[in-house]
């Protein structure tokens, strides 16, 4: 199926573009691959989630130049039967885009578990900045959402994010996420922190370089455990020092 106009993607499939379009694309179902002809979006791909329990939406973006790229869970769950949603897995192969941001969705009056973030996947692809945090209790008992997994490949980014969010009265922290760099240039800055909580706080998450050398762009490595009542205990660098 070709996108050679402004519309939203609603069905999982493979999606060809077939010139260069300045415009937003809204994605509203899993399984999609979009094949950018190495064509340039002026604008951005959005696969957020707005309700409460659901997902972002997964997808795979193929050989194309974009604007900011999004797959979060919108949605904040106000019943402690509810668990938030957690942001969408995304994939970018030989792809160039601004901001990646899949977070995961809230509790907040007494809701549930918070959302995790979403995994991300980049080969040979660059970013300014990937955001994959779990989600933050406000009220209640909710535990705080795990922070997402994310791998690059051949691939540049400057800042990663992917802390565990805050739980709230009894609820733990969560985790910071597990991070892999596979022959990434340019990266500066790395928070993997766990999630601080009345309870237990979370654990901090896994920064690991390979090759095992400490890139000379880095300024900061953290993978603190969050503070509790019972702190989280502290992340794994690999190589061990790196960005301290």
């Amino acid at each position: 199926m070709s996108i050679d106009d402004c519309s939203d993607v609603s069905g999982a499939g493979n999606y060809l573009f077939t010139q260069n379009m300045t415009c937003d694309i809204t994605i509203t179902a899993n399984d999609v691959n979009i094949h950018g002809n190495n064509c340039v979006l002026n604008g951005n791909i959005i696969g957020d989630n707005s309700s409460e329990t659901e997902n972002g939406y997964n997808f795979t973006l193929i050989s194309l130049i974009a604007g900011n790229v999004s797959s979060s869970n919108n949605g904040y769950v106000s019943s402690d039967e509810l668990n938030a949603g957690s942001g969408g897995n995304i994939i970018l192969i030989d792809s160039n885009v601004l901001e990646i941001i899949s977070n995961g969705g809230h509790s907040f009056q007494g809701g549930g578990n918070c959302g995790f973030g979403g995994d991300i996947t980049l080969i040979n692809s660059s970013a300014s900045s990937i955001t994959s945090n779990g989600g933050t209790a406000q009220t209640g008992s909710g535990i705080g959402g795990n922070g997402g997994n994310i791998t690059l490949t051949s691939s540049s980014v400057s800042t990663i994010y992917s802390n565990g969010g805050k739980g709230y009265y009894e609820g733990e922290g969560g985790n910071g996420g597990s991070i892999t760099l596979n022959n990434v240039s340019g990266v500066t800055i790395i928070s993997a922190n766990g999630g601080d909580a009345y309870g237990t706080g979370g654990n901090g998450g896994t920064v690991l370089f390979n090759p095992d050398i400490c890139p000379t762009s880095i300024s900061s490595i953290s993978v603190l455990g969050g503070e509790g009542s019972s702190n989280g205990s502290n992340g794994t660098i690999t190589p061990s020092g790196c960005g301290q």
